[in-house]
């Protein structure tokens, strides 16, 4: 699924995050409770949208002269998958039109096909045209339901693309509803990313409310409370942390950051 992008979309805004919270004097009981965390992680809706932004981007398309070729949407899909990946290593903009040429004509030809559309819309995305990240989003939108497989993968971009945009507000919700619908194997990722966004939005409270919230659904995971203690840390709640931080020690002895939470408990004392 989805060869544009590269590596883990959480990592690439985990890594974009951290660069502006190092500069807030304010981070650094949330940076180093998280950064020693990620050796825990391993860090690496509604279902219908009004698609009419892409029903107006296809019909662009159809319009514009450009003829739906007679090859097969697999080689028009794999055709534009090389010529755009092309494009990006070699900075050639008029490879990476005309991938995006062959991906969007791959993707009517077979509009049942979702990897052709997640591509499409990756390609969007690495792009750095602000216009097309909004095609990427209504793309993601309309994939977006509550038996597909690749749900988390989905929000994780939704997100990305909101950031990107600038949305931050948007993101933050699609951020939230990752962390509602996020199976237990996922929630970690999930939870971090919520963080982080929270942490550049500056909405807090009601991000530690949703890790609570989430971390009681799958027996109090320590990973979500931590989160959560940091957040209200940072939004001057001491006490309300200061009571996660207990929580996660009392119910779990032989945890393995369970030192770094009692410095950061003395720290708060300070």
């Amino acid at each position: 699924m989805a060869k544009i992008f590269k590596g883990d979309v959480v990592k690439k805004s985990v890594t974009g995050f951290t660069q502006i919270f190092l500069q807030r004097h304010y981070f650094l009981l949330f940076f180093s409770l998280v950064l020693f965390s990620f050796f825990i992680v391993g860090c690496g809706s509604d279902n219908a949208r009004d698609s009419s932004k892409i029903s107006k981007k296809n019909k662009a398309v159809s319009e514009s002269g450009i003829n739906l070729s007679p090859l097969s949407p697999q080689i028009l899909h794999e055709t534009g998958v090389e010529t755009f990946a092309l494009g990006i290593s070699s900075d050639d903009p008029g490879a990476l039109v005309q991938g995006i040429s062959l991906l969007e004509q791959a993707a009517l030809a077979d509009p049942d096909n979702s990897i052709y559309w997640i591509d499409l819309a990756d390609a969007y995305m690495a792009s750095g045209n602000v216009l097309e990240y909004s095609y990427a989003i209504d793309i993601y939108w309309m994939l977006l339901s509550e038996d597909n497989p690749q749900q988390d993968a989905l929000l994780s971009r939704l997100i990305e693309a909101y950031t990107r945009a600038g949305n931050f507000s948007a993101a933050f919700d699609a951020a939230i509803m990752r962390l509602a619908k996020s199976k237990p194997e996922q929630v970690d990722k999930a939870g971090l990313h919520l963080a982080m966004i929270a942490m550049s939005f500056g909405a807090f409270d009601k991000a530690a409310k949703a890790l609570i919230k989430k971390a009681g659904d799958i027996d109090d995971s320590a990973y979500l409370l931590l989160l959560a203690a940091s957040l209200e840390q940072v939004s001057g709640d001491s006490d309300l942390s200061k009571d996660l931080l207990n929580k996660i020690l009392d119910d779990n002895q032989n945890i393995r950051f369970a030192k770094s939470i009692e410095q950061a408990k003395q720290r708060m004392k300070q």
